[in-house]
């Protein structure tokens, strides 16, 4: 973190560590998170390991994040990145808004519910409610759990989410 402070001294906010990342805040109200990695070389390979901080640390691949979305990018539009870049918005536009899912979940919720329809704000509206809809199957099944449902039904739509994923990198 002192490093940080050091070189962003430009800023008006401090740094703000986080469990998983860096925290730099805008004046605007604006904030970028820096992923905070750790990266290392198994004995005798070339190419890098890298492991994300969180509770524990735990392996990533940030290429191939990177590589996932660029080709979703390029299959479906620039209208998709826009898509991610409104939910992202709306996620941030209330304070009383808090525990929205993250970046990363938006961008495969979104990815995976991208409904085009014309305009974009015809487009936005049919990915919302196919987004809608999708949790809505879940967040039903989940419902007859009680107050652990909603945990669960997170964790359903974010594993079918990943076999989704899965399926699409092996079918490729």
């Amino acid at each position: 973190k002192a490093a940080l402070d050091y070189k962003s001294g430009q800023f008006t906010n401090k740094a703000e560590v986080k469990t998983n990342c860096v925290r730099i805040r805008y004046q605007d109200g604006y904030h970028v998170d820096f992923a905070v990695y750790r990266r290392y070389r198994k004995d005798g390979e070339t190419n890098y390991t890298y492991e994300h901080a969180g509770t524990t640390w735990s392996y990533r691949d940030p290429a191939a994040i990177t590589d996932w979305f660029l080709k979703e990018i390029k299959d479906k539009g620039t209208d998709l990145r826009k898509v991610i870049r409104l939910s992202k918005m709306f996620c941030k536009s209330r304070d009383t808004w808090v525990n929205l899912p993250g970046g990363l979940i938006q961008s495969v919720v979104i990815d995976e519910c991208f409904n085009e329809a014309g305009r974009i704000d015809e487009i936005f509206y049919n990915t919302m409610v196919a987004v809608h809809e999708m949790s809505i199957g879940l967040f039903s099944a989940a419902a007859a759990l009680g107050a652990m449902g909603l945990m669960f039904a997170l964790g359903l739509l974010l594993c079918a989410l990943v076999c989704r994923l899965l399926r699409r990198k092996q079918l490729a």
